[in-house]
C-alpha cells in the first residue's frame, strides 16, 4: 500500500459490490442493466477500471458469476454478474454485519442521529437505497442532507407504487382514455373497470396512469383470494412512507389492532397533498375481509373525497358493492374488444407482416387483445388454434428453464424481483426479458414481474402437490435469505405450504418476539389459523401455541391471549418443554398488568422468577425482573421495584442485549425519580440514553431522549429538558410515531410554560391536543387541560384558567391512575396558592396528601408538605414516553 495512503470509503469496494448484488441492495430489483458493469460502477460511484478490477478478483474467489444476456436498452447481449452460492453466503454475512453496525446520519431536519446502516433505507421519506448507502458513508458519517447524483437507486419514483404494470404501448382505447380523464374530474368517488378476461382491463389503467400522468399519488395493488385485509393496509402504510404521509402510514404498518376511525381522524387532520387513487386489481377474486374492507373504511373515505377508487373486475359492480350505493358513488366502465384497426397494429408490433394472415387472426381473435398476443408468441396464425394456443402450445413449447422460471412466479402473491426468479429457479440471467419479450409475462414499473391470472391458472392447474411443494421450499429458502421482516415472513408461509411446519416453528422460536414485532400481526394471525395443530410434533405446536397467543396480545385481544397463553403452557407441560414456560408467564403478567389488575400481576411475576434460572437464560430473567419493577411501581412499592430492575440491568448487561439494558435502565431512572433521588435517576436516565444510541434503534432514541427531558424537568433544568424534547421530536416525526410525536410535543409545551414563554407554549398545546384526540387517551387529554390551565393563568387569565383545571382533575379523577392524580392535585393546588387562594389549595393539597399516602409515596408526600402554605411558583406534570 503506497505511504500517507487514507481509505476514502468506510466500507471498500468489493463489500460495496456484494451489496450491490444481493437483493437487499436496490430493495430487491437486480435488473441486468443493473449488474452490468457499467450499472455497478454508477451504482456504488467507483470508477469503471475500478469496478472492472474488483469484479475479476471477485470472480477468482468464486464469490461471482458472469454471463452474457440481453439488456435493455443495448443491441448486442452484455457481460451480466449475480452471485454464486458462495458469494450469496458472503452477501448475506456482510448484510448481518450491517445491521450491527451504527452510523451518525445527518438530516434536513435532524443534525445527527445513530442509526444501524441497514435500516437506513427505511427511513420514510428519505428514497435511498442500501447500495447508496454503504458507498456515501464517510468515517463512520452519512450526509443526507443533500441529494447524492444517484440517490434514489432504481426504485419506484413517487407517485407510484412499484406495482403498477409497465405498459409501453397501447392500442386504441381512445373513448376508454376519455372516460377515465372525465372520472378523474369527477366527483364520482369510485370506478368499476369489467370485462372479460385478458381484454386488457388492467393495461389500460396502468397505460392511462403513464400516458395522462394524473396529479394524484397513485398506489396498485393486486388482489388473490390469500390476500387479507391486513396485507392490503401494510402495502399501503408502506406506499404512505413513501410519498411523505408519515403519520398515517405508520399507523397502518403497525402490528396493532386497526383502527379505521382513528385512520379518518388522521386523514382529517392531515390530509395528503396530492390526492389519492387507489387501483385494486382482480377484485373480483378479493376475500370476503377484504371486500368488507372495501365496501366500509376505503369508500367511506373515497366519498368524503380523501381519495379515489379503481376497481378492476371481471364481474359487475353489483357483485363488489351493494346496490344501493352504486347510483351516486360508483361510475362503471365496460371495456371491450379492440376494434379492427387497433388489432391489425398489435400483430404487426409483433412482427407480423402478411396482410392475409393478419386479417384471418384479427377475425378470429375478435378484438381479444391477450389472444392476439398469444398468438404471435405461440408462433400460429390459423384461427381455429387460437383459443387453443395457452393451453396446447404455449406452454407446450416452453422450455424447461422457461417454464421453472414462470411456475415460480405463479407461487408468489406478489410481484417478484428478476434476482428471485433467478435464485429460485437457477434460470438464466435474460431468461425474463425473453420471457416478456413473448408476452408471458408483464412487469411494474419497480422492476417486479407477475403473470397474468390466465396464465396463472393454467399452470397451477398442471403442477402436481410434490412440484408445489419442491417450489414453495425453495421460494422459503429464498425469502429466509432476506433482511426484511415481511420477507422472513414469507418465508416462513412458503415453509408451511411446503408441508414443513417443523422447520418454520425452529424459525419462530429463534427469532419469534422480533419477527412478531415487525410484521403485520393480522397475516400473522390468519396464517397460524390455517395450521391444523393435530398435525404437529409436540414441541412445534408448544412453538405455534405461543405465537398465537402473541398475534391476539398485539391486537390487544387480552382475554383470549390470557387464555390461549394458558394452553400453551399446558402444551409445554405435555412436551416437557419446562424452559419456555417463564417467558410465557411473564407475558401474562404483563396482561395483567395492561388491565390494570396489579395483584394477579405481581403473583404472575413470583411464579415466573420462581421457575427460571437465570444463569441458564439470562435475558429473559432480566425480562422478568423489569416487568417485575414495572409491576411494583404501579402498586407503589418503589424500594422493591428500584432493586428489581438493578437486577435486570445486571442480567440484560451479562446478556449483551443492548434494547434491554436501555428499557431497564430508563424504567429504574423513573423509579429512582419517583423515591426523590432526582440525580440518580438522571444518571440512569442519561445511562439509558447513551445505550438506546450505540444500539441504532431510532425508536428507542426518541424514547429515551423524552425520559431524559423528563428527568431534567423534575430538577428544574428546563433548558437542558426541552432541548432533549426538540431531539426525541424530531427523531419521532422522522419515524412517523404518532404516540411519540404527541408525547413530545405535549412535554415540550410544557417545558415552554415552565421557562415563561407563553406566548410560544399556545401553538404546541393546540398541536398536541389535536394528536392526543387522535389517540383518544383520556388520562392524557386530561393533563392536557392542566397545561391549558397554566397557559391561561401566564396569560393572566386565572378564571378560565380555573375551569380548565376543574375539567382535568374531573377526568383524571375518572380514568388515572392514583399517582398521576395525586400529582396532578399537588400542582394545582400550588397554583391556586400562588394566586392567594389559599383555601382551595389547601383543599387540592389535602386531596393529594391522602392519596400519597395510601400509596405510600413519601418523596410525594414530602413534596406536598413542603408545599402546604408555602406559594411557590410550580413546574407541569410531564408524562414520560
Amino acid at each position: 500500500m503506497a505511504a500517507r495512503y487514507s481509505r476514502k470509503r468506510y466500507y471498500h469496494t468489493a463489500q460495496r459490490i456484494l451489496v450491490c448484488l444481493s437483493a437487499d441492495g436496490f430493495g430487491g430489483d437486480t435488473s441486468p442493466r443493473t449488474a452490468t458493469q457499467e450499472g455497478i460502477a454508477e451504482a456504488i460511484f467507483s470508477g469503471r477500471s475500478t469496478v472492472t478490477k474488483w469484479l475479476a478478483r471477485l470472480e477468482r474467489r468464486g464469490l461471482l458469476a458472469h454471463e452474457r444476456c440481453r439488456v435493455r436498452g443495448h443491441p448486442l447481449p452484455k457481460t451480466v454478474y449475480r452471485l454464486t452460492r458462495n458469494g450469496s453466503s458472503e452477501a448475506a454475512a456482510l448484510l448481518r454485519r450491517l445491521s450491527a453496525d451504527v452510523v451518525q446520519v445527518r438530516l434536513p431536519t435532524l443534525d445527527g442521529a445513530p442509526m444501524a446502516v441497514a435500516e437506513i433505507p427505511t427511513l420514510p421519506a428519505q428514497r435511498i437505497d442500501l447500495t447508496t448507502v454503504v458507498s456515501l458513508i464517510r468515517e463512520g458519517r452519512l450526509d443526507l442532507t443533500r441529494n447524492p447524483r444517484r440517490a434514489y437507486g432504481t426504485r419506484t419514483p413517487p407517485p407510484w407504487s412499484g406495482n403498477l404494470r409497465r405498459v409501453e404501448h397501447l392500442f386504441g382505447r381512445g373513448e376508454e382514455l376519455r372516460r377515465l380523464d372525465a372520472w378523474l374530474s369527477s366527483r364520482t368517488p369510485a370506478l368499476v373497470v369489467t370485462g372479460l378476461p385478458g381484454i386488457g382491463k388492467t393495461a389500460l389503467v396502468a397505460g392511462w396512469i403513464q400516458r395522462r400522468r394524473p396529479k394524484a399519488s397513485v398506489f396498485a395493488h393486486e388482489l388473490h383470494r390469500s390476500t387479507t385485509a391486513a396485507a392490503l393496509l401494510a402495502d399501503l402504510g408502506g406506499f404512505f412512507h413513501e410519498i411523505g404521509i408519515q403519520s398515517q402510514g405508520s399507523h397502518l404498518l403497525t402490528t396493532g389492532a386497526l383502527d379505521f376511525r382513528l385512520l379518518e381522524r388522521m386523514l382529517d387532520r392531515d390530509p395528503p397533498r396530492a390526492p389519492l387513487l387507489l387501483i385494486l386489481d382482480n377484485a373480483d377474486r378479493a376475500a370476503p375481509e377484504v371486500v368488507r374492507l372495501v365496501r366500509g373504511p376505503i369508500l367511506a373515505l373515497a366519498r368524503r373525497r380523501q381519495l379515489k377508487l379503481i376497481l378492476i373486475s371481471r364481474r359487475s359492480a353489483e357483485g363488489i358493492l351493494r346496490a344501493k350505493t352504486l347510483p351516486s358513488v360508483v361510475d362503471v366502465l365496460q371495456i371491450g374488444g379492440l376494434d379492427p384497426a387497433s388489432a391489425v397494429a398489435v400483430l404487426r408490433s409483433e412482427g407480423f407482416t402478411s396482410d392475409p394472415a393478419i386479417r384471418s387472426a384479427v377475425a378470429a381473435a375478435r378484438g381479444h387483445p391477450m389472444l392476439l398476443r398469444l398468438a404471435a408468441a405461440g408462433g400460429t396464425l390459423r384461427p381455429e388454434g387460437l383459443r387453443a394456443i395457452l393451453a396446447e402450445r404455449v406452454l407446450r413449447t416452453l422450455s424447461r428453464p422457461e417454464r421453472r422460471a414462470l411456475e415460480t412466479i405463479c407461487i408468489f402473491r406478489r410481484p417478484i424481483p428478476a434476482y428471485g426468479i433467478h435464485r429460485i429457479s437457477r434460470a438464466p440471467a435474460g431468461i425474463v426479458e425473453d420471457l416478456r419479450s413473448r408476452n408471458l409475462l408483464e412487469q411494474t414499473v419497480a422492476g417486479g414481474v407477475l403473470v397474468h391470472d390466465i396464465l396463472r391458472d393454467a399452470l397451477l392447474d398442471r403442477m402436481g402437490p410434490a412440484r408445489l411443494r419442491g417450489l414453495h421450499l425453495k421460494a422459503a429458502a429464498y425469502c429466509l435469505a432476506l433482511r426484511d421482516a415481511p420477507d422472513r415472513w414469507e418465508g416462513i408461509r412458503h415453509l408451511l405450504a411446503a408441508g414443513r411446519p417443523e422447520r418454520a416453528a425452529a424459525i419462530l422460536d429463534a427469532e419469534g418476539s422480533t419477527l412478531l414485532d415487525s410484521v403485520f400481526v393480522n397475516d400473522v394471525r390468519e396464517l397460524l389459523r390455517n395450521v391444523d395443530p393435530t398435525r404437529l410434533t409436540l414441541h412445534t405446536a408448544c412453538v405455534f401455541a405461543e405465537a398465537r397467543a402473541d398475534s391476539l396480545r398485539i391486537l390487544g385481544h387480552l382475554g383470549p391471549a390470557l387464555l390461549q397463553y394458558q394452553h400453551a403452557i399446558r402444551e409445554c407441560e405435555r412436551a416437557r418443554r419446562l424452559a419456555r414456560i417463564p417467558r410465557l408467564v411473564r407475558k401474562m403478567a404483563f396482561i395483567e398488568r395492561c388491565r390494570n389488575r396489579y395483584p394477579k400481576a405481581l403473583g404472575y411475576v413470583v411464579e415466573a422468577l420462581a421457575r427460571i434460572d437465570p444463569r441458564q437464560d439470562p435475558a429473559e430473567a432480566g425480562e422478568i425482573l423489569r416487568e417485575t419493577g414495572l409491576v411494583e411501581q404501579a402498586l407503589g412499592e418503589l424500594s422493591r421495584a428500584g432493586d428489581h430492575l438493578s437486577e435486570a440491568v445486571d442480567l440484560a448487561t451479562e446478556a449483551s442485549d443492548l434494547g434491554s439494558l436501555a428499557r431497564s435502565l430508563l424504567a429504574l431512572g423513573s423509579v429512582e425519580t419517583q423515591r426523590g433521588n432526582r440525580e440518580e435517576g438522571l444518571q440512569h436516565n442519561l445511562e439509558g440514553l447513551r445505550i438506546a444510541e450505540r444500539s441504532g434503534n431510532l425508536t428507542e432514541v426518541a424514547r429515551a431522549h423524552i425520559v431524559v427531558g423528563t428527568a431534567m424537568g423534575e430538577l428544574r433544568r428546563f433548558g437542558e429538558s426541552l432541548h432533549h424534547y426538540e431531539k426525541g421530536l424530531a427523531i419521532a416525526k422522522l419515524l412517523g410515531n404518532l404516540r411519540l410525536v404527541a408525547y413530545g410535543t405535549m412535554n415540550r409545551c410544557a417545558a415552554l410554560l415552565d421557562l415563561g414563554r407563553y406566548a410560544e407554549a399556545g401553538a404546541p398545546l393546540q398541536e398536541a391536543v389535536g394528536l392526543v384526540e387522535i389517540l383518544e387517551e383520556r388520562d392524557t387529554l386530561a393533563f392536557l387541560r392542566i397545561y391549558e390551565g397554566q397557559w391561561e393563568m401566564g396569560l393572566s387569565q386565572w378564571s378560565r384558567a380555573v375551569r380548565a383545571f376543574d375539567r382535568g382533575l374531573d377526568e383524571l379523577r375518572k380514568c388515572a391512575s392514583p399517582i398521576d392524580l395525586a400529582r396532578a392535585l399537588k400542582e394545582v393546588g400550588g397554583f391556586h396558592l400562588t394566586q392567594g387562594e389559599v383555601a382551595s389549595g389547601e383543599r387540592y393539597l389535602k386531596e393529594a396528601r391522602a392519596i400519597a399516602r395510601k400509596a405510600r409515596n413519601e418523596a410525594l408526600l414530602a413534596e406536598i408538605d413542603s408545599l402546604s402554605g408555602v406559594p411557590s411558583v410550580q413546574d407541569t406534570p410531564r408524562i414520560s414516553a
